[in-house]
């Protein structure tokens, strides 16, 4: 083990913290790239991103470019809900903010269909395809109510040997950074 959990977020977090902006844009588009390439990115029609914080992957260029043949959605993480709510991205509208002042589109724009791929943050990952978040359990909620494809959007730095686990955690079906794609072969329960 790398660690406890909370251990992990903190070192996460500094590590990503010391990125220089010029590192985060030349990694983000690197692992563009690499989404766009993928099959399950390319046929899909209905992609859900996020809105990068604190240095994330910047995803946002894509998500823009994949809005012109796709619908692309965004979360709005809703505290009365508790919970993540998609809502479609238009990139022609601003956006406002969720109710942790993360840049969303409007609750208005809501969407409740079936999402083919949701591109997905984290603060680790590794390389059995689990995932570590900010610990407020509101992806592993819910990935667990989505059933498209789930893929970790991730620096490789930030993907470790092992992570501590839960039976409340989820686990990916791709892990994608900027030198490496990681695939779960093992089917999923439909």
């Amino acid at each position: 083990m790398e660690g406890s959990k909370e251990e992990i977020r903190k070192r996460m977090l500094r590590f990503r913290s010391n990125l220089s902006n010029e590192d985060v844009e030349y990694m983000s588009e690197i692992i563009c790239e690499k989404l766009a390439s993928i099959d399950e990115v390319r046929e899909a029609k209905i992609v859900m991103g996020y809105y990068p914080i604190r240095k994330e992957v910047n995803i946002l260029p894509l998500l823009i470019k994949l809005s012109k043949e796709k619908l692309v959605l965004l979360p709005f993480t809703s505290k009365s809900e508790m919970k993540i709510i998609p809502a479609i991205f238009n990139p022609s509208k601003k956006l406002t903010q969720d109710d942790y002042g993360i840049p969303a589109p409007s609750i208005e724009e809501r969407y409740s269909g079936i999402i083919d791929v949701i591109l997905t943050p984290g603060l680790a990952f590794d390389t059995a395809l689990h995932r570590l978040g900010y610990g407020k359990g509101f992806y592993d909620k819910f990935l667990r109510e989505n059933r498209g494809v789930r893929i970790g959007v991730a620096y490789d730095f930030q993907i470790l040997d092992a992570l501590p686990v839960n039976h409340n955690d989820i686990t990916l079906d791709i892990l994608i950074s900027e030198k490496r794609i990681v695939r779960n072969d093992r089917r999923r329960k439909s």
